[in-house]
């Protein structure tokens, strides 16, 4: 689709009325699972489908049972729901009650087709996606993670229009509006298929540079990395991992610790989360990828403002995963960004906003960059914004 008749498209798209809006987030869900009302059945036993029936419960809704494919849990209970095969369920509940579909996930995305296609299969039954129903009851389910109501997309309508005039190449330009769409009509089945896995490397718009200094904010175990190292040809002169769990930066420095001198030597390693200040946080120390500053966090963790721990590094490349924290640690790096215009992929996946906030954000820092988005995982998961200096992009119709 051309530029124009995107942006035409987007424009229709947010010019819903806010009272519109707010009725749909109502009753959509209502609408859906037609005369039914609490009858429901929750496809999925994983993590979304066992934070679903906690919050159903907290609004006095029991759903009739869970089911799922894995036929190991079948006969079994999980929180005291019932789980049962697929074709049971529908042979038991199909006529009287609405099957929510409790999958969304970095491997699946949320595969509503396909449970809908495989559970119709069995038998007359209605099956819906879960978002709606979390529109219905945000108190209980929002904001998670991307997903929030689509009154606040509406709000934002002026500064997502903008945005989109930012945005240089049709792939991405495609890609930010399905994902501002999905989120908007509760179709997350139109969310882009992801890329490969090898996240920031791709030389796709991005010219290598054999002198790289690569600052790894939000390194986990040492993921990106092992990413880096198995991305020929990609070099650098020296990788700095930031990693403030505790248990992973454990994991990061013993993998280090693996590499040959040479490599060893080129490679720096802090226990710091980034942030907009120096000082102590309260960190969710869980020792997994979500890890996270948390006001209810259970351990203390240092943070730095990047330019400050880094500012005399000759920084190039910043790469930043770190669980909703990007906007204050990409303030906290503004000094390096006005003044060194490094290459910047910065996860946009943990709220909604940041689809177009972040951008804005490096934008009003530093203007000149060339913006892309890349998805790289399904369901909208690890989907990245690249802001890339003039300087470094391969192609000149890119910028």
């Amino acid at each position: 689709m051309k530029k124009e008749e995107l942006i035409f498209e987007l424009e229709m798209l947010l010019n819903e009325s806010p009272e519109s809006v707010a009725k749909r987030e109502r009753t959509a869900h209502d609408k859906l699972t037609k005369s039914f009302k609490n009858r429901l059945i929750l496809f999925g036993t994983g993590k979304l489908g066992r934070r679903t029936l906690k919050g159903l419960r907290e609004v006095g809704i029991e759903p009739l049972a869970f089911c799922d494919n894995n036929s190991v849990i079948w006969g079994s209970d999980i929180e005291g729901l019932k789980v049962l095969s697929p074709e049971k369920a529908v042979r038991e509940f199909g006529a009287n009650s609405a099957f929510v579909v409790t999958i969304w996930n970095d491997t699946l995305g949320h595969p509503f087709n396909e449970v809908e296609e495989q559970l119709q299969s069995y038998g007359s039954c209605t099956v819906v996606p879960f978002l709606p129903l979390y529109w219905k009851y945000h108190g209980q389910f929002l904001p998670y993670f991307s997903l929030d109501r689509p009154s606040k997309i509406l709000a934002a309508r002026e500064e997502i229009m903008d945005m989109m005039l930012l945005i240089k190449d049709s792939e991405s330009r495609s890609s930010f509006f399905k994902n501002i769409k999905s989120r908007f009509t509760g179709e997350l089945g139109i969310i882009p298929s992801p890329i490969d896995k090898c996240i920031q490397f791709k030389n796709e718009f991005m010219k290598t540079n054999k002198e790289e200094v690569f600052v790894d904010a939000g390194a986990y175990t040492g993921d990106t990395l092992k990413l880096v190292l198995e991305s020929p040809p990609f070099e650098f002169r020296e990788f700095i991992a930031l990693e403030p769990d505790p248990q992973n930066f454990t994991r990061l420095q013993k993998l280090v610790g693996t590499l040959d001198e040479k490599l060893r030597l080129k490679i720096t390693t802090f226990p710091v989360a980034v942030g907009s200040f120096n000082g102590e946080i309260c960190f969710d120390g869980s020792g997994t990828e979500q890890a996270r500053i948390s006001l209810s966090g259970h351990i203390k963790a240092k943070c730095c403002r990047i330019d400050d721990l880094l500012g005399d590094r000759g920084v190039t490349f910043i790469k930043m995963d770190i669980e909703g924290a990007e906007p204050d640690a990409l303030e906290g790096a503004s000094d390096i960004i006005k003044d060194k215009t490094p290459v910047l992929a910065v996860s946009v996946y943990h709220q909604i906003d940041h689809l177009w906030r972040i951008l804005s954000l490096i934008n009003n820092i530093k203007d000149g960059y060339a913006f892309f988005f890349r998805p790289h995982a399904a369901g909208g998961w690890d989907y990245i914004l690249y802001a890339v200096p003039q300087e470094r992009l391969t192609t000149p119709h890119a910028a």
